[in-house]
């Protein structure tokens, strides 16, 4: 972590922000947050609770009486959008760095709508050519 802390520090190819809180996970302008795989699963699978439970307590709420109902079906097309934006299955899985190939990690619980969607990524991941603009990278600025 402090090596890549030390690299990520003085490279001018992205605005590095450094260490933030906790809090900050979900609102600050880090694109990338480094974290070990521990660490970075419980920080990903509360987010998905909350969320999940988010949804549910809106949804609670969106059927209370008829005057929530009306206004909820107002809102139904924005609601659904954030709902969608929520989903961990639209995304599918995200890569998993570090390693010399193309894994997209995702959940173990994964149906076939999140599955289909990692595969996207994994299309998606080989066709921008990350794999091997990181290992350029590592190789001009990593001194080992």
């Amino acid at each position: 972590y402090k090596n890549a802390y030390e690299l990520m520090k003085v490279n001018t190819d992205y605005n590095f922000i450094g260490d933030i809180e906790a809090r900050e996970i979900t609102y600050s302008n880090a694109d990338v947050i480094i974290c070990d795989g521990f660490t970075g699963n419980i920080i990903i699978k509360l987010a998905e609770g909350i969320a999940s439970q988010f949804v549910q307590m809106l949804k609670k709420i969106m059927l209370k009486d008829m005057k929530s109902k009306i206004a909820s079906l107002m809102l139904k097309k924005s609601l659904y959008a954030m709902k969608k934006e929520l989903d961990s299955d639209e995304q599918g899985g995200v890569p998993l760095l570090g390693i010399d190939g193309i894994i997209i990690k995702a959940h173990g619980s994964s149906k076939e709508k999140a599955i289909k969607n990692a595969i996207k990524q994994s299309v998606i991941f080989h066709e921008s050519n990350s794999l091997q603009m990181i290992k350029d990278y590592a190789k001009k600025h990593i001194k080992e």
